[in-house]
């Protein structure tokens, strides 16, 4: 009887591991066959695999809305690297600041519109929530060759960025033919 109970276990174990571990890759390598975004799958996975919540997601529109709330919160916490990086930027330097404060500005518009992606999302009302994200890379592009333009913006901010970019892409890619 114990031999049993521990197979029935096992069996458990390894079906509920497969099915939690599944939708993640499979969304994401969709996601790369469609080319619709520069879209790693590697990055894909582990961004996604990032978040413990994901490995509860039955299906790709909770998966979108994790997606969705991971832009959100990454959004919010570039806005506050930017204020570090503004606080300690001389008044001397005019550009350095200048565009600091354009990228401060690019972060908070996107984290207004990942939210209303959202609850697009939510709403099943699906080509709006890909135009807010998009919309969110288009922005990160922006404040990225604004710091490139001016050699600024030390590395730290321009990895951030360039990660929320390859973040966003992942919300952006969710809502193509293959849903």
């Amino acid at each position: 009887m114990r031999q049993f109970i521990i197979y029935l276990l096992m069996v458990w174990f390894i079906s509920s591991t497969s099915a939690i571990n599944v939708i993640v890759p499979d969304t994401c390598m969709k996601m790369i066959k469609l080319y619709l975004y520069d879209t790693r799958f590697h990055f894909c996975v582990t961004a996604l695999n990032s978040d413990p919540r994901s490995s509860n997601a039955t299906n790709i529109q909770q998966l979108a809305e994790i997606s969705f709330e991971m832009d959100i919160s990454k959004a919010k916490s570039i806005s506050v690297t930017i204020d570090n990086l503004v606080e300690n930027t001389t008044q001397h330097d005019n550009l350095t600041r200048k565009a600091f404060n354009d990228c401060k500005l690019i972060y908070s518009f996107a984290a207004i519109e990942l939210t209303a992606g959202l609850e697009a999302l939510k709403a099943k009302n699906y080509e709006r929530a890909i135009v807010f994200a998009d919309s969110a890379v288009q922005r990160a592009k922006i404040c990225q060759l604004g710091l490139r333009k001016h050699m600024i913006g030390v590395s730290t901010l321009i990895r951030e960025n360039t990660y929320f970019m390859n973040l966003a892409s992942i919300s952006a890619s969710f809502f193509f033919p293959h849903n």
